[in-house]
C-alpha cells in the first residue's frame, strides 16, 4: 500500500505507464553463507574499494576489514548451477546473494551445503522481474508554475524553496561558501523520471558520478518514477529566483531500490546492496526516502514494534553497517502519524541514523509524520525539517509542494554534504551531535519532533566554526518589465553609483551577458536582451558595495 510503503509520499494524483515484457514467474531467495574464503587481500584494497573510499576511511581511521571483502564467486556461480537461477545481487557486508528461480522446488538443492548458513524466500514475480519497467507518475498538486519570488532580499535566489531554507538558516551556510562542494549524496529511491527535465545544473557539471537500478538490474535508474526525482531536487534543484535546494554545488550517486508495484522483503535487499555501492563509491551520506513495516508478498508480515529496536531489521543493519564504514545515513521517519500503525519505519529506527520528521513552516508537528523513539528507547526522529509541505522541483521552470519526510529528510542530507565541506577535520559523531544539539527542542525532546529544528549556523558554531552575517539590500533592484521580451528596465536607489557593473546567468548558473549599467538621473537604466536569449528564468547580478546582489526575471 503507497502510504505505508517505501516512498513516504502523501499522493495526490497516480497515473501510471506501464511497459511489460512477457516473462516467466520468478521466486527471490536471500543465500546467506557460512564462511568467506576469497582470492582478494586486505592488502590490495583497490581490488574492491575506490581509491576516494580509501580516502574517507583513512580520514576518519576506520579500519579495512572483512566484511569489505567480495563474496566468494566460487559460491555464487555453485549456486547459479545447482539451482538454475538468475544473480540478482549481493552483499559483501553480510556474505550474502539474492538469486531468482523459475522453479522454487530447485532451492531444495542447496539445503545439504555446510558453506550454506541460511536461505530465505523474500520475494515472488508473477511476471518476472528484470525484464519489466514500470514508471509509477506520482504527480501532486502543482502549486506555482515559473513563480518568481520579487522580493530582493538575500533569500529571492532561493525562490519556492525560500521558507524550507529559511527555517534552518540554510542561506548562511550558502553565503559563507558551503553548498556542498567535494561531497558526494547517494540517494537510495523509486526512479528518477523526470532527471532530464529539470536537473540542467546538475547535469551540465558532470555531477552524477554513478547510477544503478537495484530492481532491474541494470544502469538506468530513470524508470520506476518520478518519487526520486522530487527527493533529489531538494538537495540539486538550482535554478536561482525559482528553486534552489539544500546541496546545489554536492555530487550524487542516484541509486533506484523500491519497486512501485510491489512491496517485499526484497526491497531492503535492495537498499543493502546500493548502500554497498555507495560505500565503494567512496559516498560521504546516503539519503533513503524509504520505510518498511509491513510485506504483502511472498506472504503478508508485519513487523512487531519490538523489532524496530535500530538493530534488528535487515534495514537497520545496514545502515547502522553504512554508517561504520564511514557514510552519515539520513533516514525519513515515515508518514504513519496518526493511523493505526503510528510509530516509525525502519530504517529509521537505525541506532546510527539522523533520522527526520517533518514540521510545518511555525515548527509545528506534521501531523502525518510518524513519532518515535525506537523499541529501545533512542530519539527518533533525531530532527525534524519543513514537510508539511515542502517545495519541490517538478520540472524545468515548474515548482510544487508535497507533504512528507520524504522530502524532509533529503533536506537534511544536504545541509550535512554542507557541514561536512565547512568542517572537514570533525568526527562523524561530533557533526551529528553539533546538528542535534543545535535543533529548538534539544533541552525537551519529543516524540514527535525528537530534538526539533536545526539551526545549522548554530550547528557550525557547536563544532567551532562562526558565519559571517550576509548584508542585504532589501528593495535595491527593481526589475520591469518581468516577464519581458526584449528588454528589461532596472531601477536602483539614488544614493548608488552612476555606472555599474552587471552579469546575467542563466537559470543553470552559466553566464550568459555581462557589461556596465549606465543610469541616468531618475536612477533608470536598460539592457536590450541579445537575441541569442532564449526564453527562461535569468538572474540579473549587480554589484553594489562589492556585494553580488541578484534579482530573477523572466523571458518570454
Amino acid at each position: 500500500m503507497q502510504l505505508r510503503k517505501c516512498l513516504l509520499f502523501v499522493v495526490l494524483f497516480n497515473c501510471a505507464t506501464t511497459m511489460l515484457y512477457a516473462q516467466n514467474k520468478q521466486y527471490a531467495f536471500r543465500i546467506q553463507f557460512a564462511n568467506k574464503p576469497s582470492t582478494h587481500t586486505l592488502t590490495q584494497p583497490l581490488a574492491f574499494l575506490s581509491q576516494r573510499a580509501l580516502d574517507r576511511r583513512a580520514h576518519f581511521a576506520i579500519a579495512i576489514d572483512s566484511s569489505d571483502l567480495p563474496v566468494f564467486q566460487n559460491y555464487t556461480d555453485t549456486v547459479l548451477q545447482l539451482t538454475q537461477g538468475v544473480f540478482h545481487n549481493q552483499s559483501k557486508w553480510f556474505n550474502q546473494i539474492v538469486i531468482l528461480l523459475s522453479d522454487s522446488s530447485k532451492i531444495a538443492f542447496l539445503t545439504p551445503k555446510n558453506w550454506i548458513k541460511q536461505v530465505d524466500y523474500i520475494a515472488y514475480y508473477p511476471d518476472g522481474l528484470h525484464a519489466k519497467k514500470t514508471n509509477v507518475l506520482e504527480k501532486e498538486k502543482v502549486i506555482a508554475k515559473g513563480n518568481l519570488l520579487k522580493t530582493t532580499n538575500g533569500l529571492s535566489i532561493y525562490g519556492a524553496a525560500s521558507k524550507q531554507t529559511s527555517l534552518v538558516n540554510g542561506q548562511l551556510l550558502h553565503a559563507a561558501g558551503f553548498k556542498g562542494e567535494g561531497k558526494l549524496i547517494a540517494v537510495l529511491d523509486a526512479g528518477f523520471y523526470n532527471l532530464y527535465n529539470g536537473f540542467d545544473s546538475l547535469l551540465m557539471q558532470n555531477s552524477i558520478v554513478d547510477q544503478y537500478d537495484f530492481v532491474a538490474h541494470d544502469n538506468d535508474p530513470i524508470p520506476g518514477g518520478d518519487h526520486g526525482s522530487y527527493v533529489l531536487s531538494t538537495m540539486a534543484g538550482n535554478e536561482p529566483g525559482l528553486y534552489v535546494g539544500a546541496a546545489p554545488h554536492a555530487h550524487y550517486a542516484l541509486y533506484r531500490t523500491e519497486d512501485n508495484n510491489s512491496e517485499q522483503f526484497i526491497e531492503m535487499d535492495n537498499m543493502l546492496a546500493a548502500l554497498e555501492r555507495a560505500d565503494s563509491l567512496g559516498a560521504d551520506i546516503a539519503t533513503m526516502s524509504l520505510g518498511y513495516n509491513e510485506f504483502y508478498t511472498p506472504s503478508y508480515y508485519l513487523f512487531p514494534k519490538a523489532q524496530l529496536d535500530g538493530k534488528t531489521t535487515l534495514a537497520a543493519r545496514a545502515l547502522n553497517k553504512a554508517s561504520s564504514k564511514g557514510m552519515i545515513a539520513v533516514a525519513a521517519s515515515g508518514n504513519e502519524g496518526g493511523n493505526s500503525w503510528n510509530y516509525l519505519l525502519t530504517p529509521g529506527d537505525a541506532d546510527s541514523a539522523l533520522t527526520v520528521g517533518t514540521v510545518d513552516s511555525f515548527k509545528n508537528d506534521g501531523p502525518a509524520s510518524s513519532p518515535g523513539p525506537n523499541f529501545n528507547g533512542s530519539i527518533k526522529p533525531d530532527v525534524c525539517m519543513l514537510g508539511t509541505p515542502a517545495a519541490l522541483l517538478y520540472t524545468r521552470g515548474n515548482v510544487l509542494y508535497a507533504i512528507g519526510t520524504s522530502f524532509a529528510a533529503p533536506q537534511l542530507a544536504g545541509y550535512v554534504a554542507c557541514v561536512l565541506q565547512a568542517a572537514p577535520n570533525a568526527s562523524l559523531y561530533a557533526v551529528k551531535e553539533a546538528i542535534r544539539k543545535s535543533a529548538h527542542r534539544y533541552a525537551l525532546p519529543t516524540d514527535k519532533q525528537g530534538y526539533g529544528v536545526p539551526d545549522f549556523a548554530q550547528a557550525l558554531s557547536n563544532l567551532g566554526i562562526v558565519l559571517p552575517p550576509i548584508k542585504e539590500y532589501p528593495t535595491q533592484i527593481q526589475i520591469t518589465p518581468n516577464p519581458c521580451k526584449e528588454f528589461i528596465n532596472i531601477t536602483l536607489p539614488n544614493d548608488l553609483k552612476a555606472v555599474v557593473p552587471y552579469e546575467l546567468f542563466a537559470s543553470n548558473g552559466m553566464l550568459v551577458y555581462k557589461g556596465a549599467l549606465h543610469f541616468n538621473q531618475t536612477n533608470q537604466a536598460s539592457i536590450s536582451l541579445p537575441a541569442y536569449i532564449n526564453s527562461g528564468v535569468y538572474i540579473l547580478s549587480i554589484v553594489i558595495d562589492g556585494k553580488h546582489q541578484k534579482c530573477s526575471f523572466l523571458k518570454f
